[in-house]
């Protein structure tokens, strides 16, 4: 790869949120050994793709902003010495409002953050606590205004819809809210029950009784109204931005860019191949520490049928939907004969124009559902 977009995965947090399915660890004894081994794995995959450009960094987690000023500084640091970091790239830290201090923002400005997305997820205390995230709602507002005043143009918020107690007003409130602070760009998700999580433990044991999805599709095209309404581009299923503030690092995994994933649990891609680190913090450092081996867990090659799912499932999430020649390209047959069932079923939520299949908003709404009629097919 001459040039790609990197991700970082940071996976210490303060507590596990009860939805959350991602890798991550509350043992802040590791955080040294992680940033060692992070610029271990850093000079690695320089020496495999010397003067490689990075178009955009993407801090991820976890809770990137929960990790000390200084240990992000020596990531970066090893960044900017080992490759070719482009001048207009988009670098992002996912945080927390309470990790937003003055302090902290300004460290993170003085290492070349240049977009904040905030874990906002809910300015209604009772969403908080259910949630189970360690900030309160004006820790949220404060957030947004102390990075504002320390002159991030470029923010992102996080909001959580579908909630077990949330009524529609209540929701409405939220994204009434978040447009007060008018933050360039806003991602909106439906709480989603994973499985391995608390959440999923509580709604099996019967303590949760999960939202109506009569009342989420409601939920979920009230956002797509007030959004739009207040200027905001809905270009992907859960993400809203003004004019010229699309999240570049997410649209390039859209696009089928190729991206480099460092850090425990990380997934990586160029063409035909993927592969993923370890998902544990222990044995991620271990092997930085003992060797010149890249602590890569499962790599594998794609066949035509796994191109063809990918393609499908990436830009189905799109507001532009799918090329069909494009398509065709890659699999090598016709799309519409070969997915003449999936269409037939799903054809009051697709919508054809221009040689391309998209999604109606209800039908982003249905889009699991609607991918795997496609995917059944093939």
């Amino acid at each position: 790869m001459s040039e790609f977009n990197l991700y970082i995965h940071i996976p210490f947090c303060e507590r596990v949120c009860i939805y959350c399915d991602f890798y991550v660890t509350t043992a802040r004894k590791h955080m040294d050994g992680f940033t060692q081994a992070m610029t271990k794995e850093i000079t690695l995959y320089a020496q495999r793709y010397p003067g490689a450009k990075l178009r955009t960094v993407y801090f991820g987690g976890g809770t990137p902003s929960y990790l000390p000023a200084e240990n992000l500084t020596t990531i970066m640091n090893q960044l900017r010495s080992s490759f070719n970091i482009d001048q207009n790239a988009e670098i992002t830290l996912e945080a927390n409002p309470n990790n937003l201090s003055h302090e902290k923002l300004k460290n993170l400005q003085d290492i070349g953050i240049n977009r904040l997305s905030i874990g906002v997820q809910s300015f209604r205390e009772e969403d908080l606590k259910f949630l189970t995230r360690n900030h309160n709602v004006n820790q949220a507002r404060e957030s947004i205004t102390y990075a504002k005043a320390a002159g991030f143009d470029n923010i992102s918020i996080d909001l959580i819809f579908g909630l077990p107690e949330q009524t529609l007003s209540t929701w409405e409130q939220n994204i009434t809210e978040a447009l007060v602070f008018s933050p360039e760009h806003i991602s909106v998700y439906n709480l989603t029950v994973e499985e391995r999580t608390h959440l999923s433990k509580m709604v099996q044991q019967k303590k949760v009784n999960l939202q109506d999805e009569k009342i989420e599709l409601e939920m979920f095209l009230k956002t797509i109204q007030l959004l739009t309404q207040a200027g905001y581009e809905h270009y992907e299923i859960s993400n809203y931005g003004k004019s010229g503030f699309y999240s570049r690092h997410n649209s390039s995994y859209w696009q089928g860019s190729s991206y480099l994933g460092l850090g425990p649990s990380a997934h990586s891609f160029e063409g035909k191949r993927r592969w993923w680190n370890v998902s544990d913090i222990r044995k991620y450092i271990e092997i930085l520490e003992t060797g010149n081996t890249l602590p890569v867990d499962v790599t594998e090659e794609l066949n035509v049928q796994q191109k063809c799912m990918e393609y499908i499932f990436l830009n189905l999430r799109k507001k532009e939907g799918l090329d069909i020649r494009e398509f065709e390209k890659i699999g090598g047959f016709s799309f519409f004969v070969k997915f003449n069932k999936a269409l037939e079923k799903s054809r009051e939520f697709i919508i054809q124009e221009n040689g391309r299949i998209r999604l109606s908003d209800k039908g982003f709404f249905l889009y699991n559902k609607i991918c795997e009629e496609f995917v059944s097919e093939l």
